[in-house]
């Protein structure tokens, strides 16, 4: 349980933590539609777009998108 707990301090002391809301939930749904990716690639991406911040990230999927910071080979 301890070391939940301080997984849980560490992230949110060095993350943004946005709460999904109503516009972040249709945004998913609509990138989803659009692309290949799934859901949770999705409900990211519409999250970041809501913010205006990039993920970051080394998922592959993400690679060409102007909103990440794509981080690997």
């Amino acid at each position: 349980m301890k070391i939940a707990e301080e997984k849980i301090e560490t992230i949110e002391t060095r993350c943004f933590i946005i709460r999904v809301n109503e516009e972040i939930a249709i945004e998913a749904a609509r990138i989803k539609y659009s692309t290949k990716f799934e859901l949770v690639d999705s409900s990211i991406l519409a999250t970041a777009k809501s913010v205006e911040p990039k993920v970051v990230t080394g998922d592959p999927d993400f690679k060409e998108l102007k909103e990440a910071g794509f981080v690997g080979p």
